[in-house]
C-alpha cells in the first residue's frame, strides 16, 4: 500500500462540525499530518435538535492527542457571528495563527416535500449552511490577507449540484456554496488565498438519515464510502502542494473528480435580432444540445 506523504506541520486549521462523521475524519487526518486543529462541534443531532454537548468535540480531541497530535475543542455556534469570530480567536490564542478553515458544519432534514419546509426550518438551515460558512470565512479573511496566505475548504453536495427530491432547502443552500466558492476564489487570489469546495460521497449520519434508501444500500455505502476516504482530498486543498482555487471536487470511494459548470452554444435568431418564443419550441433539440460546451471561469466569460 502506498504511503501518504503530504504534511501540514505547524498549520492551524479550524474544522466545524468535526465531532462526528466527515468532520471528525477531516480533523483526525489533518492532525495526523501535523496540523494543529480546532475541533468545533455543537454536539446536537443532524437536524440541530438536542442540547449543546462538549462530548463529540472533546472525544475527537482526545483521539488526536492520544495519537500524538495537537488539538483543542470548541462548542461555539458555527452559524453565528459571535461563534465564528470566537473560533478564529481561539485558533490564534491557542496556536498563534490561523492558516485554514474547513466549513463542514451542517444540518439535514431529508424527506420533506418543498411545501412541508416551514420558515423556521429554512432559516435554521440557512444559518448554518450559508451564513455559517460566510461568517467563518469572513472572520478569518483579515488574518489571511494580513499574512498573504490562507486556505478555505467549503462543503457542497450532489444535492446542490444536481438536485435531490425531498431536499429542496438543502439543495438550495448547497448550490449557493458553489457560487460563493468561485467568487471568494477570485477575490482571494491577489492575497494568496485559495478557496475550493468538496462534494463528499460518503456514509455519514446524514446519509443514514435519508428516507427511502434500502438498508442494504446504506450498508454497502458504509463499507465502500467511509468518511476517511474524503479526508485526503480536504488535506490536499489545505496544502501548498495542490495549486488550485475556485474548484469544486466530487470526492469519495477512491475517486476525485472535477465538477464544472458549463454553457452550451444554444440557438440564435437567423437575422441577429431577438429570438421569438416559437423559436424555442421549433428548435428545442438544438437548444438542448451539449455539443460545443464551454466552461467559463467567471461570469465575465459567459458566451
Amino acid at each position: 500500500m502506498r504511503r501518504d506523504t503530504l504534511r501540514l506541520d505547524g498549520r492551524c486549521v479550524v474544522v466545524t462540525g468535526a465531532g462526528r462523521g466527515l468532520g471528525r475524519a477531516y480533523a483526525l487526518d489533518l492532525a495526523a499530518r501535523g496540523a494543529r486543529v480546532v475541533v468545533n462541534d455543537l454536539g446536537t443531532a443532524t437536524d440541530s435538535s438536542g442540547s449543546e454537548d462538549w462530548g463529540p468535540a472533546a472525544r475527537v480531541v482526545e483521539e488526536i492527542r492520544a495519537a500524538g497530535g495537537t488539538a483543542v475543542a470548541s462548542t461555539a455556534d458555527a452559524s453565528g457571528i459571535e461563534g465564528t469570530q470566537s473560533l478564529i480567536a481561539l485558533a490564534c490564542a491557542e496556536f498563534g495563527s490561523i492558516d485554514g478553515i474547513v466549513a463542514n458544519a451542517g444540518i439535514y432534514r431529508p424527506g420533506l416535500d418543498f411545501t412541508d419546509i416551514d420558515e423556521a426550518l429554512l432559516e435554521r438551515m440557512t444559518a448554518i449552511h450559508s451564513l455559517g460558512a460566510w461568517r467563518l470565512v469572513r472572520a478569518a479573511w483579515p488574518r489571511f490577507t494580513e499574512c498573504g496566505r490562507g486556505r478555505v475548504v467549503l462543503v457542497t453536495s450532489a444535492a446542490g449540484l444536481y438536485g435531490m427530491a425531498g431536499n429542496a432547502a438543502y439543495s438550495l443552500l448547497k448550490a449557493g456554496i458553489v457560487g460563493l466558492t468561485r467568487t471568494l476564489a477570485a477575490e482571494g487570489a491577489p492575497h494568496g488565498i485559495r478557496v475550493n469546495a468538496v462534494a463528499p460521497v460518503a456514509w455519514s449520519r446524514m446519509s443514514a438519515a435519508t428516507e427511502g434508501v434500502p438498508p442494504e444500500v446504506l450498508e454497502k455505502m458504509r463499507e465502500e464510502a467511509p468518511p476517511g476516504a474524503v479526508a485526503p482530498v480536504v488535506a490536499a486543498l489545505l496544502a501548498d502542494d495542490v495549486p488550485v482555487t475556485g474548484e469544486v471536487l466530487s470526492a469519495g470511494r477512491g475517486r476525485v473528480g472535477r465538477v464544472l459548470t458549463g454553457e452550451a452554444p444554444g440557438i440564435r435568431s437567423a437575422d441577429g435580432g431577438p429570438l421569438l418564443a416559437q423559436d424555442l419550441a421549433e428548435r428545442i433539440d438544438e437548444l438542448l444540445s451539449v455539443d460545443g460546451m464551454v466552461y467559463p471561469a467567471s461570469a465575465h466569460e459567459t458566451p
